[in-house]
């Protein structure tokens, strides 16, 4: 008698690889959708979280959602009496500020490599008050774990 024999293989690294990739794409939006939130209330927050959610308020949230007051005000101003043409007067403005920002942060990070601070340091400096931020919290959490009565 003959028995079938079923092998069953798990998960490819490549599948494994693409969800860890997805999750941490996920991880990333929900941290923006959350900080978009949250910062825009930063000077509500206890003082060491005051100072760090200021800065990541007006380095990210702050450009985001001047996107659409520009396209607001473009629209609003009615610079002909077309509707359309305000429209595409609109986008343009958009794009135009879109690159406004991206020539700023180019010409900050050409500074910061003048001084010889490579781009994967430029990150890691801009993360830094992150980081500081999540230090204080679990060393406030331990500190007052450790001496709860």
């Amino acid at each position: 008698m003959v028995q079938e024999v079923r092998v069953v293989e798990g998960p490819s690294p490549e599948a494994i690889q693409t969800v860890a990739v997805l999750m941490v794409i996920a991880a990333v939006g929900y941290g923006l959708y959350w900080l978009g939130i949250q910062a825009t209330e930063w000077y509500l927050l206890p003082a060491p979280y005051w100072f760090i959610a200021g800065f990541y308020y007006y380095a990210i949230v702050f450009p985001i959602l001047s996107f659409s007051e520009v396209w607001h005000f473009l629209l609003a101003f009615g610079l002909t009496d077309y509707p359309n043409v305000n429209d595409l007067i609109s986008i343009v403005g958009i794009i135009l500020y879109g690159l406004m920002l991206l020539f700023i942060i180019r010409g900050i990070s050409n500074l910061l490599s003048l001084i010889r601070i490579r781009p994967l340091n430029q990150l890691r400096l801009f993360l830094a008050p992150a980081a500081l931020a999540l230090l204080w919290f679990l060393g406030a959490m331990i500190f007052n774990w450790l001496f709860a009565q």
